[in-house]
């Protein structure tokens, strides 16, 4: 039961689990197919994550995906789904987009961009500033033809360097 749980939830962040972000793609996807809209993926990877877990220690580490957490709350629409997947990984899901290609591009972008905004810089905990810097890889499946698997693998392929470092203070 317990491990059933947290396939779900992410027991840190209280966020969905892989099991749950991908029921709630597949649906999305479906949905697209039958109204003729859109769905993004992106992947965002907290590069200084495994250096902070292991210069600051474990519970450092959490309240750094905590707050990253809480900041994807906070910027994300209702209808999209923030998944953490381990080790400084989200995945999230932007579900009702336009169902042309390039506004949807241009929508999914506009998350994204929402997104880098807030989950990078320097986050304080305990007073003290951690700098955290964020790739982001994004794929956008009009009409929910793409599988998956593919689909989540087609954002991760497309992270690039960095994301400049900002400094937001919490705390």
């Amino acid at each position: 039961m317990f491990e059933e749980l947290v396939a779900l939830h992410d027991p840190v962040t209280r966020l969905p689990g892989s099991v749950l972000f991908f029921d709630r793609l597949r649906m999305a996807q479906h949905r697209a197919a039958r109204t003729n809209s859109a769905v993004a993926v992106l992947a965002v990877e907290l590069e200084s994550f495994k250096a902070i877990a292991r210069g600051y220690g474990g519970r450092t580490a959490e309240e750094v995906l905590r707050e990253t957490a809480r900041r994807l709350g906070a910027v994300l629409r209702p209808q999209d789904t923030a998944a953490a997947v381990g080790d400084g990984g989200f995945l999230i899901m932007c579900d009702d987009l336009h169902g042309i290609a390039e506004i949807a591009d241009r929508e999914a972008d506009e998350i994204c961009e929402r997104v880098a905004h807030v989950i990078t810089g320097s986050y304080r905990v305990d007073g003290t500033p951690i700098d955290i810097s964020a790739r982001i890889g994004m794929c956008v499946d009009v009409g929910g033809s793409l599988e998956a698997l593919p689909f989540i693998q087609a954002a991760l392929a497309d992270r690039p360097k960095a994301t400049p470092r900002r400094t937001v203070e919490f705390g």
